[in-house]
């Protein structure tokens, strides 16, 4: 058996895992997602937590943007265009060699939900708002991989829809607007859908799936609101309606299971979740759903491909901390690992 160690770096939610411990940079910085102003939160920790681990596993595996900062280690530099010419079309599809072992941001969500599911066979939807390849996809029961970002860009719809809310609670307070979609889709339940809005996001949703533009988008939202007197809990409600109705249309178009696997940033959306229980017998979000939880299904797609082995994680896997820590003892910490 191969030690691996899976390793996930973008903007937010840096992390590891290495079969024990569930390494996530939020827990020392005590900002959510990790989302520390004025720092390049991701460079920081590629080059001085992630990867000073990779020599001290048998398999480095990672999973990030294809068009981030490229990462300044012989190692990978070396593979980079194996690594960014990487496309898959089925699940497990990946690039393995010279034990650096890569697969798409996607891919991890869906391999995560997938495994830690433990259904034989499943459909998977994995929606976030961006990330390698996709912005969403699709695995059927025979686990082919479909790309939905170029006719399905929810993610970047809710983006959008998160911003306009922020702009109207928080007088345009930007750093509110772009992490806190969570907050949003738990104002839907005390608003009224908008049918003039709803029909706008209908736009925004298909505009977005090739010309995505947060600035625009978002001002489309709040214009409309503005001049009729849609509520930021409305907008919520209205935007929650719209992710239902796609979704349920996603899914009965394509279904070939009676189980789903939810994974990516969309899928804590309760609303939606508990809607297709009316479609599907079992209905499945693993723990980590979001992009907190992209080390753990790379590890997981690397123990599977690698040593053929299905790893369930170990829900409570994080370190013990201690609270009086500041964010630069709990970063220095790191270099232990």
């Amino acid at each position: 058996m191969k030690s691996i160690i899976g390793a996930a770096g973008t903007m937010h939610d840096q992390s590891w895992y290495d079969g024990n411990i569930h390494w996530v940079a939020e827990r020392y910085s005590r900002v959510k997602g990790n989302r520390v102003k004025g720092n390049d939160t991701q460079e920081e920790f590629w080059k001085e937590v992630q990867l000073p681990l990779m020599d001290k596993y048998d398999v480095f595996a990672f999973t990030m943007p294809r068009n981030e900062r490229k990462l300044e280690y012989p190692k990978i530099v070396s593979h980079y265009n194996g690594i960014w010419d990487f496309y898959p079309t089925r699940l497990f599809d990946c690039y393995y060699k010279d034990n650096i072992f890569y697969a798409d941001h996607h891919q991890s969500h869906a391999v995560y939900a997938y495994l830690m599911s433990g259904f034989e066979d499943s459909d998977i939807l994995a929606l976030d708002g961006g990330g390698g390849w996709f912005t969403g996809i699709w695995c059927n029961a025979h686990k082919h991989l479909f790309d939905l970002t170029n006719f399905f860009n929810l993610g970047r719809t809710w983006i959008a829809v998160t911003s306009a809310v922020g702009h109207k609670m928080t007088d345009g307070e930007r750093f509110w607007q772009d992490s806190e979609t969570g907050k949003v889709m738990g104002l839907a339940g005390y608003g009224k859908v908008n049918f003039g809005l709803y029909a706008l996001l209908e736009t925004i949703l298909e505009d977005g799936s090739h010309h995505f533009n947060l600035p625009k988008h978002e001002h489309m939202i709040i214009k409309h609101a503005e001049e009729n007197n849609v509520s930021a809990v409305d907008i919520s409600a209205t935007m929650q309606r719209l992710n239902d109705n796609e979704v349920g249309n996603l899914v009965r178009n394509r279904k070939s299971s009676d189980n789903i696997c939810l994974s990516g940033g969309v899928a804590y959306n309760g609303y939606m979740n508990e809607m297709l229980t009316k479609i599907y017998d079992n209905v499945y979000v693993p723990p980590a759903v979001g992009d907190e939880g992209q080390s753990l299904g790379i590890y997981m797609m690397a123990d599977y491909v690698v040593n053929n082995n299905v790893h369930i994680p170990n829900v409570y896997a994080g370190q013990l901390w201690d609270i009086k820590e500041s964010i630069f003892e709990g970063m220095d910490k790191c270099s232990k690992y």
